[in-house]
């Protein structure tokens, strides 16, 4: 008779621990997460019909519910990950522990549930500096067909068409390749960074950014000296503007495939500020939001924008 009444004691007090482990973690993952990685695969488990899917910020989806809404996708919604927990552990150190990370990380985890509907939620991440064979080919997983969701405006001919509308400024042709030349560059500075020295810190390079006349003048020795020997690898410096000048001559394919959105925004904004454009405008943070309407026109070429459009619309109606 004492010992089933330990036992239960027993139990009971492990019940205890359990709820109370519970309730630490609960507050562990803080109020500004709506979703738990557990709480997605019971959903997408019972919710077969759904179309949803999770990106990597609020920029991609305030352009995926734009493209949504002007091709009248009514049944598909769109979550930043950043409302989801995801704990570190689940994180890979290749793919970093950013959003994107992040991102990954939930489509390896629901990619090997076996109890999710065939297609209804996917992740979409951008390409970013990965070769297509740097990261595994998880089914739940989507990739750019470009570096970013945003590269679709990375062409000579729609940046100087944003240029000119958006800044009120005349450009010619040589500085939108000066433009696009120093934001390749800088792609592939930050692959370099990536390969050789993960541990840097990146370094804004508008300040190596100048106008000599009419002409925009990059100074990548300024840049390199700034991000290397400012952070104690001097010794570097060589290999590196070898390396990036190599890669960034060599490359002749689309630029769309060489840029990185941050880049592209800061050295525009750099171009216009020292175009003596209004100050309020030559911030990427406010240039970034012309985006939207110039990567919706023209999007079904888009193949990023069209497999969402051809995966979304076959479920009809609206979601409950």
């Amino acid at each position: 008779m004492a010992t089933k009444k330990k036992q239960r004691v027993k139990i009971q007090e492990n019940g205890k621990m359990k709820r109370q482990q519970m309730v630490r973690f609960c507050e562990n993952i803080g109020e500004e997460y709506r979703f738990t990685v557990s709480r997605i695969i019971a959903t997408y488990s019972l919710e077969q019909d759904l179309r949803d899917i999770f990106v990597e910020g609020k920029s991609d989806v305030c352009v995926l519910q734009e493209y949504a809404r002007v091709n009248s996708i009514n049944n598909s919604k769109i979550y930043n990950i950043d409302d989801v927990f995801i704990p570190n552990n689940m994180l890979k150190p290749p793919h970093g522990s950013g959003n994107r990370g992040r991102v990954i990380a939930l489509a390896e985890t629901l990619s090997e549930h076996p109890d999710l509907g065939y297609d209804n939620v996917f992740c979409l991440a951008d390409k970013d500096l990965d070769q297509l064979e740097d990261i595994p080919p998880y089914r739940r997983l989507w990739l750019t067909e470009f570096t970013c969701l945003e590269a679709y405006i990375f062409t000579n001919e729609i940046t100087m068409q944003i240029i000119n509308t958006f800044f009120c400024k005349k450009i010619d042709h040589d500085n939108v390749r000066e433009i696009m030349r120093t934001c390749v560059y800088l792609y592939f500075a930050r692959k370099y960074k990536k390969d050789k020295a993960p541990s840097l810190s990146w370094v804004d390079p508008s300040n190596s950014i100048s106008m000599e006349g009419a002409s925009l003048i990059f100074d990548s020795s300024n840049f390199l000296e700034r991000m290397l020997t400012n952070q104690g690898m001097a010794h570097l410096t060589e290999d590196a503007k070898e390396t990036i000048a190599r890669m960034t001559d060599s490359h002749n394919t689309d630029a769309r495939y060489a840029i990185h959105k941050d880049d592209y925004f800061r050295v525009i904004c750099r171009y216009a500020k020292l175009k003596r454009c209004d100050a309020n405008l030559c911030k990427p943070e406010v240039f970034s939001r012309v985006a939207l309407s110039h990567i919706l026109n023209g999007s079904s070429k888009y193949s990023t924008f069209q497999k969402y459009l051809e995966w979304a619309k076959p479920s009809q109606g609206a979601r409950p």
